[in-house]
């Protein structure tokens, strides 16, 4: 099942590169490039960052039953957050 894609304002690169990092800790390696797709531990998803926009949208392709649309569109907005974006 997938979820309505997510976008968050105010990413720079600095941002971007947090999240990257911060997934990386989790084990999650995210291709290089600003753009692709992310597939762990059962979730799969994919990422567009726009620099010049300063935006990244995400969207959750694939998930298990067991999480929700909503709980990973919370999860994913507060390391947005954390790393300096989103506001």
């Amino acid at each position: 099942m997938s979820c309505p894609a997510e976008s968050y304002p105010d990413v720079t690169r600095e941002v971007y590169d947090c999240l990257k990092r911060r997934l990386a800790g989790y084990g999650i390696t995210v291709p290089p490039g600003d753009s692709g797709t992310v597939s762990s531990h059962g979730f799969s998803g994919t990422f567009d960052f726009d620099e010049g926009a300063s935006t990244l949208t995400l969207t959750m392709t694939k998930k298990p039953d067991f999480a929700s649309c909503a709980e990973i569109a919370r999860t994913l907005g507060g390391a947005v957050r954390a790393c300096g974006g989103g506001s």
